[in-house]
């Protein structure tokens, strides 16, 4: 049966020089059965006409034809297939795949083939055994003997259910015992294939050969029949030989996919060192891309790089928000409860209002007093100018700013009660117990009189270990919010006094008793309370119905503040409920994330220190644009570095891969196989460069404590995308340099150099 034909087939190999002839005019027929031995010199065109019958190069005239039908308009798929399911090719430098193990090495031209799994095992064992390896299937190619390894060769080219086998000087690296080993096996496998041996030896098959072609100078000049006499084919055997060798065994799907992991498993295993330098490698561009553009998110905000304006909220603590009811309604438990179910809410104060009221309790600290005699003039005795000693207050530090005792979720007082009157605290001061005296100096610098101040002495009625300075009461707040914020200007503001405990700052007006049915207002008749508004406590005072202890001490936005016993304060002055909370988070870059949590449960948030961010620090602006601008710049060289260096070092892969190709391997599988191995490499780095970032956030590296705060899952999701897209274009760039390498159309400029081939991926 004629299974290949070749008429006026020609060959040309090219250099920018010459042209060299490979093959002329030649005109050929094989037919199973045959145990064909082409001979000739060096360069007379037996390793071309060798590969023309494998389909490994292209000719460039005249008609190959395969079982009757032409092939010159056949493609890469064409050639593909032809070698997967009619070839196998033996090379002198044996073809093995030297890192995977001699089982391994027959069950990849199996698998190409289309038989399944379990047949493929079967069949190679039983393959081995012929050859005598089967007792170190186990082993790596590598470790191999030369005869070994051409054994292995031909056990893998007779295990593939083709129907020709072409051997290219199978004999050339070994000795005289091994070499008729290897001719037995091929005669043998010429009693149902066509067999094409190419030797320098003519003596080693001259027995066994039923047919010997000679070329010279790229032509045949001799093509004749020999040994005719010795076991001839039956028509019978004939008959059976026009089968595939392995006819009724169960096939596999060949579909691409379903092969492509096999490939993958294959070359990874094929491949340890490999494997692990490529997972580093890209573990560590992971780990690049997260710093890099991790660092370059962050850089977006430009809070950091403003100076904060005051103006409008005293307190600019960039962990503070501000959350409003859009209704109005007072803050419920309810609503508490939900601002610290949101993930990096720290605490929540019912009073935000009174947040940007500053407190100084620590002498030398926070304060400092000193006395000083000044020249006044005594209320009691009009025009007489009289010296007085009198404490001036300075200010330190104005770190400290009022709160009410914060809502966490649990109880936070270790010892005694939370504060309910206005004159007590909760202390979160360890060197405070409770009963303790503290003396406070309480201003707000936006909405009192320029130096006005309030100080009192004040009871500590439990202590915490939460947070820092001290907690005050809902009373207090009360009336630091109504003094402020809830009245319009004119309006007349009474503070509770309460002996022992309240000071008058900044006023030389002595505070005076008086009895039921007294009525006095300090000062010039335009300052009594009569002319400003006529509030119904006023007619009061005036019916002598209220018992007060009053005077005059500041103004405040334009109102005029008295001082009166806690049963009138009680009695008369507004209680206001807070409408304004005050949120902490445990980080600013969580702002937007606890903001978006928010808003999304009907509450009005807004961060103080980002309205009060306005005026661009012109040195810290240009060190963000710098750092911007470096972080585009190295995460734009590390994806070149990253492209240039995996297409390097994927260019021995093209080397097992032209491998398997020899073997059965379709472009098709390779594409998916190296796709699969990029997708796994990929995932691994990730795994492990996240995981890095991970440990080093953990063991509170600051670099990267400060990037992994800004981000939330979205933002790294995002990241880990833009690596794994950066892996994709390398990916595309590897399948574009295999295709080139192994599955090129072009024709080839020279012979195929086996031997280096496989000294390039037994050095890998």
């Amino acid at each position: 049966m004629e299974v290949l034909k070749l008429e006026k087939v020609s060959k040309f190999y090219t250099s920018k020089t010459s042209v060299v002839m490979g093959l002329s005019n030649v005109n050929l027929s094989f037919s199973v059965g045959e145990f064909v031995a082409i001979t000739g010199e060096s360069g007379s065109g037996k390793s071309t006409l060798a590969h023309i019958l494998g389909g490994i190069i292209p000719y460039e005239s005249g008609e190959l034809y395969i079982n009757g039908s032409p092939t010159s308009h056949y493609d890469a798929s064409d050639w593909e297939r032809y070698r997967r399911d009619l070839i196998s090719f033996i090379s002198q430098s044996y073809g093995v795949l030297v890192g995977n193990t001699v089982l391994e090495n027959v069950e990849a031209a199996l698998r190409f083939g289309g038989l399944d799994k379990d047949e493929t095992r079967k069949r190679a064992l039983e393959i081995l055994k012929e050859v005598d390896l089967l007792h170190i299937k186990s082993r790596k190619a590598g470790k191999l003997s030369s005869g070994q390894k051409q054994r292995l060769s031909i056990a893998r080219a007779l295990a593939k259910p083709s129907r020709i086998l072409i051997a290219d000087e199978p004999t050339g690296n070994l000795d005289a015992e091994n070499s008729e080993k290897i001719i037995e096996l091929l005669h043998k496998a010429s009693k149902d294939r066509l067999v094409i041996i190419i030797t320098h030896e003519f003596s080693e098959v001259e027995n066994y050969a039923t047919r010997r072609i000679i070329l010279s100078d790229a032509s045949v000049v001799t093509d004749a029949p020999i040994n005719q006499g010795k076991e001839k084919e039956s028509s019978a055997d004939v008959t059976e030989a026009r089968k595939t060798p392995h006819t009724g065994v169960k096939k596999a799907s060949k579909d691409k996919k379903s092969l492509a992991p096999y490939v993958t498993k294959l070359t990874v295993k094929s491949r340890p060192v490999f494997s692990a330098i490529i997972c580093i490698f890209l573990a560590i561009t992971s780990l690049i891309t997260f710093v890099f553009l991790g660092t370059f998110t962050v850089s977006l905000d430009d809070s950091n790089t403003k100076i904060y304006d005051s103006s409008a909220f005293l307190n600019g603590d960039s962990s503070r928000l501000v959350v409003l009811k859009n209704d109005g309604t007072a803050f419920t438990e309810s609503d508490f409860n939900n601002m610290l179910d949101v993930s990096y809410v720290k605490d929540a104060e019912e009073w935000g209002s009174i947040y940007d009221t500053n407190y100084y309790y620590r002498e030398d600290l926070d304060y400092r007093t000193q006395q000083v005699i000044e020249e006044g003039k005594n209320n009691n005795s009009y025009g007489s100018s009289e010296f007085f000693v009198v404490d001036v207050v300075t200010f330190l530090y104005d770190g400290l700013y009022m709160s009410t005792v914060p809502k966490v979720g649990r109880d936070i007082i270790e010892d005694g009660r939370a504060p309910v009157g206005m004159y007590e605290v909760l202390s979160a001061d360890p060197e405070h117990k409770v009963g303790d005296k503290v003396t406070v100096h309480i201003r707000n610098r936006n909405n009192w009189v320029q130096g006005s101040y309030i100080t009192l002495n004040l009871t500590v009625v439990g202590t915490t270990d939460y947070g820092h300075g001290l907690y005050f009461s809902d009373k207090m707040a009360n009336f630091i919010d109504t003094s402020c914020f809830f009245t319009e200007p004119g309006d007349v503001l009474f503070i509770p006094y309460k002996e022992g405990v309240f000071e008058i700052a900044q006023s030389k007006d002595e505070i005076t008793e008086f009895n039921e049915t007294d009525v006095f207002f300090p000062g010039n008749e335009a300052d009594n309370p009569r002319d400003i508004g006529n509030k119904k406590y006023f007619n009061q005072f005036e019916q002598g119905t209220i018992s007060l202890k009053y005077t005059a001490i500041f103004n405040c936005n334009n109102k005029k503040v008295y001082v009166v016993h806690e049963n009138v304060y009680d009695a008369y002055m507004p209680q206001k409920y807070s409408n304004q909370a005050t949120v902490h988070i445990k980080d600013y870059s969580y702002t937007d994330r606890v903001i978006a949590d928010l808003t999304e449960k009907g509450y009005t948030v807004f961060s103080p220190f980002r309205l009060g961010a306005v005026t661009e620090d012109e040195e810290l602006s240009s060190e963000r644009t710098v750092t911007l601008a470096i972080c585009l710049a190295a995460f734009a060289l590390t994806t070149v570095l990253q492209l240039i260096l995996l297409k390097a070092m994927f260019n021995s892969i093209s080397i097992h891969y032209k491998l398997m190709s020899n073997i059965g391997l379709t472009s098709h599988v390779a594409y998916w196989s190296i796709g699969l191995m990029f997708l796994i490499y990929t995932l691994i780095s990730e795994v492990i460069g996240f995981g890095i970032v991970l440990i080093l956030n953990a063991i509170g590296l600051k670099y990267v404590v400060d990037i992994f705060k800004y981000l939330d899952v979205g933002t790294i999701i995002v990241l880990i995308l833009v690596h794994f897209a950066i892996c994709t274009i390398s990916f595309l760039s590897v399948r574009k340099s295999v295709k080139k390498q192994v599955f090129a159309t072009e024709k080839a400029d020279e012979d195929l150099d086996f031997t280096q081939m496989e000294e390039v991926e037994a050095n890998d």
